[in-house]
């Protein structure tokens, strides 16, 4: 009798020091999980202030131009916009020929380059030219100036530009 008491409270024991460990390690993921919760948080929280800040900047140069082209000469608000001439006759179902329709679609959309024709210049992109000019020293307002857009503009492409490691 005296041994299965021992044994028991052996038993008991242990169960009581394995729960304790359970309990200890739930905590500890639950006390990790709420501080990654707590990260997501603050992360959420700078984006949405960049965006804001973004937003600012783009509306102030909206606001900008919209005074710029109200103080500016009518000559550049008066500008036509080339419409193309309606006709006057076109041709029935009817009257469209299986010519005409082949003659309609003949030309071919894209042509591609000639081997040898070498009067094709490479112009790198918006992005690339902005990240030379950054790697070459120019601040965000130069690039801006010398690209002829927003500030906002050139420091979103490079705020998304992949970082060298």
């Amino acid at each position: 009798m005296e041994h299965m008491t021992t044994f028991l409270l052996v038993v008991s024991f242990l169960l009581h020091g394995i729960m304790l460990l359970v309990i200890f390690i739930l905590f500890a993921r639950v006390k990790k999980a709420e501080e990654l919760e707590m990260r997501q948080k603050q992360v959420a929280g700078e984006i949405e202030e960049m965006f804001t800040a973004y937003l600012l900047e783009i509306k102030e140069e909206n606001e900008q131009l919209k005074r710029w082209l109200n103080e500016s000469p009518k000559k550049y608000r008066n500008t036509e916009i080339k419409q193309p001439k309606s006709h006057e006759y076109r041709k029935t179902a009817k009257e469209e020929t299986h010519s005409d329709l082949n003659k309609e679609y003949s030309d071919p959309v894209y042509n591609p380059p000639i081997p040898g024709n070498n009067d094709i210049e490479y112009q790198p992109s918006l992005s690339t030219r902005v990240v030379a000019m950054r790697n070459e020293g120019y601040t965000i307002e130069d690039i801006a100036r010398k690209m002829d857009c927003g500030k906002t503009e050139i420091e979103l492409i490079l705020k998304f530009q992949p970082q060298k490691m």
